[in-house]
C-alpha cells in the first residue's frame, strides 16, 4: 500500500526560571543588574529581550549548562522602580532552528528585585544671604542651595575654599541651605568678584547633581575681607626730654595697611582717637597734649598706650 508521511511538530524551546543579581538594593546611573535565565536547552539565542524598557538582547551569554545571563546598565532617565514594584521584562529565545520560546513576562517578585533610581538629582541655583556689604572675620554668610528633589546630602559643599558641609541643611522641598563662616586668613573678595563655591548632592541611591560651581553674581555678593590689620610698632616724637602741661606728644602707628579708623588710641590713660591722621601706607599719627592733672611719667618709665584700629568692614587690630 501507500505510504504516508507525516510532518513533525516542531519542539520549541522552553524558559523555566529568571532571577535577578543583585536581589535586593537601591542601585543608580550606571549600575549594572545581571538577569539569570534558566532554559530546557543549551545553544539558544536572543530573539528579543528588554529589561525595564531597554533593549538587552546584545548581552545574552550562553553559559552552556541550559543557563543564560543579560546584562542591564541603568542609563539616566531610564524608569525608576520603586521598593513595591517588579522589575519589567520581556524574554524571547530561539534555538538554532529558530524555533522560539513563549514571549515571558513574568518578572520575579517585587521583593527579590532591587530599586532602581535612574534619574539624577540636580542644582537649579545657588543665593547668598546677605547679597552686599562686606564680610568681616566672624561673620556669617547664609548659602540657600535650590534642587530638583528632597533629601539629599552633601558630597561636597565648599564656600570661598573653605568646606562647610557639616553645616548643610535639609529645609525640605527641595531647599537647602548652609552657613560660611569667614575665618581669618580666608580669601578676600572684592565687591566686583563672585565668592566661589563648589556644590555636589546625592540622592540615597547614590547619584549626584554633579560639581555645580555656578556662584551667585557679584552684583548679588557681599565683599569678603577676612585678613583682619595689625599695628607692628609704635613710635613717640619728641624721644626725650621732659613734657609739662600744654606740650604735645606725637605718637607714630605703624600699621599694616591704609584706610584704618581708630577705634580705641589713649597715650598716658588719656583718648586721643580723635587725632588720629592716616599717612598712607600704612603710617599713622595721634597727639597727646599734656593736660593738668594727667599722670607724671619719670625718664625711667614708659609712657602707657593702647591702640586698636579697624578697616571698613569691621576687622579690628589687636590691642597694642
Amino acid at each position: 500500500g501507500s505510504g504516508r508521511t507525516h510532518a513533525s511538530e516542531p519542539n520549541h524551546p522552553g524558559v523555566k526560571t529568571f532571577s535577578f543579581r543583585p536581589t535586593s538594593g537601591n542601585n543608580k546611573v550606571a549600575d549594572s543588574r545581571t538577569m539569570d535565565i534558566t532554559a530546557d536547552e543549551t545553544g539558544l539565542s536572543a530573539v528579543a529581550i528588554t529589561m525595564n524598557g531597554v533593549n538587552v538582547a546584545g548581552t545574552l551569554v550562553d553559559n552552556s549548562n541550559n543557563t543564560y545571563t543579560v546584562t542591564y546598565s541603568i542609563s539616566e532617565g531610564d524608569n525608576d522602580i520603586g521598593a513595591d514594584e517588579t522589575l519589567p521584562i520581556s524574554v524571547t529565545l530561539e534555538d538554532a532552528a529558530q524555533n522560539s520560546t513563549n514571549t515571558l513576562t513574568t518578572a520575579p517578585l517585587s521583593g527579590v528585585t532591587p530599586t532602581i533610581d535612574a534619574n539624577s538629582p540636580s542644582i537649579s541655583s545657588v543665593t547668598y544671604s546677605p547679597t552686599s556689604g562686606t564680610l568681616k572675620v566672624g561673620a556669617a554668610l547664609t548659602v540657600t542651595i535650590n534642587a530638583s528633589e528632597a533629601s539629599l546630602t552633601a558630597t561636597t559643599l565648599t564656600v570661598n575654599g573653605v568646606d562647610v558641609s557639616g553645616t548643610f541643611a535639609d529645609n525640605t522641598g527641595g531647599v537647602y541651605a548652609a552657613t560660611y563662616t569667614v575665618t581669618e586668613g580666608d580669601s578676600d573678595q572684592t565687591d566686583s568678584e563672585q565668592i566661589p563655591l563648589t556644590v555636589l548632592l546625592a540622592d540615597a541611591a547614590g547619584n549626584t547633581t554633579g560639581n555645580y560651581t555656578t556662584a551667585p553674581a557679584s552684583t548679588a555678593t557681599p565683599a569678603v575681607d577676612a585678613n583682619s590689620p595689625s599695628v607692628s610698632s609704635v613710635s613717640f616724637a619728641p624721644s626725650s626730654g621732659t613734657l609739662k602741661v600744654g606740650d604735645t606728644l606725637t605718637m607714630t602707628i605703624t600699621a599694616s595697611e591704609a584706610g584704618l579708623s581708630a577705634s580705641t588710641i589713649t597715650v598716658n590713660g588719656v583718648d586721643v582717637a580723635s587725632t588720629l591722621a592716616d599717612n598712607g601706607s600704612g603710617s599713622y599719627s595721634a597727639t597727646y597734649t599734656v593736660a593738668e592733672g594727667n599722670t607724671d611719667r619719670a625718664d625711667s618709665e614708659q609712657i602707657p598706650v593702647q591702640v586698636t584700629l579697624t578697616d571698613a568692614a569691621g576687622n579690628a587690630t589687636n590691642n597694642f
